[in-house]
């Protein structure tokens, strides 16, 4: 019986410093590549904050991967969207046209080229907004001088022709004799 404890007490200590052997630890995925994972992560639940955040993040750290102008054009997207904290639009022309220039072979530039046409004319049409306002502003005080010089002029009229009146009343009704 003796022996038979002695085994099952053998036994539960190889069982537990077994289980407290360190596992092998599952292969580190290196840094720049968590970072694009979180990008790619992030931009696809339109989470652009976070997107930013680890896009910027894995450009830094790898400088010339051939996965940039990807990165690069999904920054550029998240940066241009409107009404999210992350909106930068000079940041996201800038990102384009690296794009365009750094990978003239890529499957992305038509499209970098193309957003950067409708980012400059949506620019253009904000300049022409901005005179139309300014315009139309002129306009208004334009017409306001206008309606206020009708009304002075008529006043000036009605007041004319009281004294006309007031004039013809004080004349003598025959003329002087000479």
């Amino acid at each position: 019986m003796k022996s038979g404890l002695a085994a099952a007490l053998m036994f539960g200590l190889l069982a537990f410093a077994a289980g407290c052997q360190r596992q092998p630890a599952s292969p580190a995925v290196p840094v720049p590549a968590a970072y694009l994972k979180q990008g790619e992560i992030s931009f696809e639940k339109a989470d652009f904050g976070q997107a930013v955040i680890a896009y910027e993040n894995y450009l830094r750290q790898t400088p010339k991967p051939k996965e940039h102008d990807r990165v690069l054009f999904r920054l550029a997207l998240a940066y241009a969207i409107p009404g999210h904290p992350t909106h930068n639009p000079g940041r996201s022309t800038e990102l384009l046209n690296r794009v365009v220039a750094l990978f003239p072979q890529s499957p992305l530039k038509p499209q970098a080229e193309y957003i950067l046409r409708l980012q400059a004319e949506s620019e253009n049409l904000k300049t022409v907004n901005e005179s139309t306002q300014a315009m139309q502003t002129e306009l208004e005080k334009t017409r306001a001088g206008v309606r206020e010089r009708d009304e002075r002029i008529k006043l000036l009229r009605e007041e004319l022709d009281k004294l006309k009146k007031i004039d013809l009343e004080r004349r003598p009704s025959r003329p002087p004799n000479k």
